[in-house]
């Protein structure tokens, strides 16, 4: 075999190491898609108050004073008031609530193509210049645009359902509370004021 066949047939060889090690790259990195796990946060205390923290999707925020951490099917994680009951005190109507106050919370990263994110910032950039958009409205989270909605809920839309979303290159992050029964003011204003604690870092 002369020089020349044996360098064609190396590079060949090359080539094809590095083409097996960008697919199980891009395979391991698809495996990394979709919502945070919850045991992929870690909660900590600083100063006496208690945070839940991803670093690897660069978000934390702070658990209101005596409120439980909750691992919910539907969500990364979530958040419940010391007196949160559920709707009809039935635990099948979790988040909804009688009383209290339920929070979710879902980070999510997506391949950059798939278009949520993309959705999210399409939406944000309309608003911006503008054009009004029923039930949604940009606020700022962490010094960033967010889009907001709101919609109807309840018996004689006597309720709303809130989320919040916020666009962080491919992650998306979505805090989300359903507003019933007796105490729907606090339970506002305690999303409100949770918002303001939330922290995430510019990808």
């Amino acid at each position: 075999m002369n020089k020349i066949c044996k360098i064609i047939i190396f590079s060949i060889l090359v080539l094809a190491l590095i083409a097996t090690g960008c697919v199980f790259y891009i395979k391991s990195q698809e495996s990394k898609m979709g919502p945070a796990s919850f045991e992929s946060f870690v909660r900590k205390e600083v100063d006496g108050k208690i945070y839940m923290e991803n670093k690897d999707l660069g978000l934390s925020f702070i658990v209101p004073d005596e409120w439980e951490v909750r691992n919910a099917a539907w969500s990364s994680l979530s958040i419940a008031s010391k007196d949160f009951r559920p709707l009809r005190n039935d635990n099948a109507n979790i988040p909804l609530a009688e009383n209290g106050c339920w929070i979710d919370i879902t980070a999510e990263k997506e391949k950059v193509l798939e278009g949520y994110s993309n959705r999210v910032v399409s939406l944000i950039s309309d608003i911006n210049k503008g054009n009004k958009i029923d039930n949604e409205e940009v606020i700022r989270i962490n010094g960033e645009d967010s889009l907001k909605t709101e919609e109807q809920i309840g018996v004689n839309n006597s309720g709303k359902h809130i989320y919040v979303e916020i666009p962080n290159d491919n992650i998306i992050y979505t805090f989300e509370v359903s507003i019933l029964g007796e105490n729907k003011s606090n339970c506002l204003d305690s999303f409100n004021n949770f918002l303001k604690d939330i922290s995430i870092k510019k990808k």
